[in-house]
């Protein structure tokens, strides 16, 4: 009688750990989603037919060997960005093209949409934070760039204008499951892109009049009646050099 008392409490102590075993087994896979997380699950073939699977909320037994999971941000980040030579109303004539450095502030995050968080799992899984960050950065100074470039006077309306770079940034972004939630611009107009001809030529007039003076000093020094002007002090009357 005592034996098999033994033997029963030995069996019944086995099945506990061995339960408690499979529990804490259980437990450590199964992994819950952080608030404004999205838990994406890959290594195998899922619903679909696409080779991950994207959690919002709840959790999530994680298959040992066999699956393995990320987690995907929802927090905002800043973009800072100052975009140096931005040329200005390229189609307007030359005197008015200009070259502008202009101030982005913009901020951007993951989405949440479900069409644009299959795309971030499917493209940023393995992409580090500062890697996501440089590719809003060089889209976004894409499209500052290029708005810009047809805009005669950009900081007149800055509103209107940095809209018209948010949207197309975001829907570029929208393929990498990135939206562009805001954006504000700073612009400072740095110089004129080109002079054109006519000042120009009023630069060579005046360097050439300078010239003439001092040649006419040179000629009342040495006591040489000047018979007139250098021919090239005439350009700016605009009359050919005298006989």
């Amino acid at each position: 009688m005592v034996e098999e008392a033994l033997v029963v409490v030995f069996v019944g102590v086995v099945i506990a750990l061995s339960m408690v075993g499979v529990i804490g087994a259980y437990a450590a896979r199964y992994k819950r989603v952080p608030p404004g997380h999205a838990m994406v699950v890959y290594g195998r073939r899922f619903a679909g037919g696409r080779g991950y699977v994207v959690i919002l909320g709840g959790g999530k037994f994680i298959m040992p060997i066999i699956e393995s999971f990320k987690f995907l941000s929802f927090e905002p980040f800043e973009i800072d960005l100052l975009v140096e030579d931005v040329v200005s109303n390229v189609l307007g004539p030359d005197r008015d093209v200009r070259r502008l450095q202009v101030s982005v502030e913009a901020q951007a995050m993951i989405s949440q949409d479900p069409e644009r968080l299959q795309q971030s799992a499917a493209q940023l899984l393995h992409k580090t934070h500062d890697e996501i960050k440089r590719i809003v950065e060089k889209t976004i100074e894409g499209h500052t760039r290029g708005v810009l470039a047809t805009e005669p006077r950009p900081e007149m309306n800055l509103e209107k204008v940095a809209e018209k770079i948010r949207g197309p940034a975001d829907a570029d972004l929208a393929n990498l499951g990135i939206e562009v939630r805001s954006l504000l611009l700073k612009i400072r107009d740095t110089a004129a892109m080109r002079g054109t001809p006519d000042t120009a030529l009023d630069s060579l007039v005046r360097e050439l009049q300078q010239l003439d003076i001092r040649m006419r000093h040179v000629e009342e020094k040495l006591g040489i009646s000047a018979s007139g002007s250098l021919p090239w002090a005439t350009l700016r009357r605009g009359r050919g050099p005298s006989p």
